[in-house]
């Protein structure tokens, strides 16, 4: 999976302006550093590059954005209330036409929403700090128009330090040759230092936005090793990890750390950016009921 800094859902379809009853997507011709968008309608697809299939029945929080009832996912997001999801920012402020409906699948390990909770979002909230281009504070929280019945995952309030292992998950490119995935992957992906992360994304590309770019407290990277990584159709999909390192937890107890947001390249080296979710914890609360936080 590669979350781009172009957020994976650069390349759009021209459709007909539609008023969104939550408010209208706009992109914004600035972005251009690689969101993981998927390209099934839009080029917002990537996929998780280097990853494993992931067991159906262990990831019932696993959400699809989707543009009809039967279209593919075209980006990630994860259920973190029986009525919330949480995605990227990016993956529903792209468009400068709005669809009049947004669906979300939740629960499913196929990209077509195979025996998934089906919702529709009544509402939505951005971060009011999101900057597009470069991507930062870039988190949304989706009302649906009815809870799930899946499980929610739990949100760490804790500080994910470097070299902690976490596992990303999304339907995004296995290859820059391939498409989508159709089967839900996951790959194991280490956390490195803002700092080191800031140094290796400014040198991976002569583009002004990477050659400048800072990491604040709300990135969190990981990944950068070759062959492993997120990609397009990754955008707004769940970094997670064990609760207090304890690696002997199973999936079903595990805490959402991170969504996926940008990279520069494909599993070609280079981390991975995810939106911190410790970070955002203020905005969630604020917005989101029947949570549960990790500290």
């Amino acid at each position: 999976m590669t979350p781009r800094w172009l957020p994976w859902t650069t390349l759009v379809l021209a459709i007909a302006l539609v008023s969104f009853n939550v408010g209208a997507f706009a992109e914004d011709a600035s972005v251009h550093v690689h969101p993981r968008l998927s390209s099934q309608r839009v080029v917002v697809h990537k996929r998780i590059y280097g990853g494993t299939a992931a067991a159906t029945g262990n990831t019932p929080w696993m959400a699809g954005l989707r543009f009809s009832a039967n279209e593919s996912s075209y980006c990630g997001g994860a259920l973190v209330a029986p009525q919330y999801v949480v995605t990227a920012a990016h993956c529903v402020t792209f468009r400068h036409a709005a669809p009049a409906v947004l669906y979300v699948s939740i629960g499913t390990s196929s990209i077509d929403g195979t025996d998934a909770d089906v919702r529709t979002v009544s509402s939505m909230w951005t971060m009011p700090n999101f900057a597009s281009a470069p991507l930062g504070s870039d988190l949304a929280i989706l009302k649906l128009d009815a809870p799930s019945t899946k499980r929610p995952v739990a949100l760490s309030k804790q500080w994910v330090h470097p070299n902690t292992t976490t596992v990303t998950f999304g339907w995004g490119q296995c290859s820059l040759s391939e498409p989508s995935s159709y089967h839900l992957l996951q790959a194991n992906l280490t956390t490195i230092a803002n700092a080191a992360c800031q140094r290796r994304i400014r040198t991976a590309s002569n583009d002004s936005v990477y050659t400048t770019w800072n990491a604040t407290a709300s990135h969190l990277c990981a990944g950068g090793v070759t062959g492993t990584g997120t990609c397009y159709g990754d955008s707004g999909g769940p970094l997670v990890a064990h609760p207090y390192l304890d690696t002997n937890l199973s999936l079903s107890q595990i805490v959402l750390v991170g969504i996926v947001s940008f990279g520069v390249k494909c599993a070609d080296g280079v981390p991975d950016v995810f939106t911190r979710v410790s970070a955002t914890a203020t905005f969630i609360d604020e917005h989101v009921t029947g949570h549960r936080w990790v500290e």
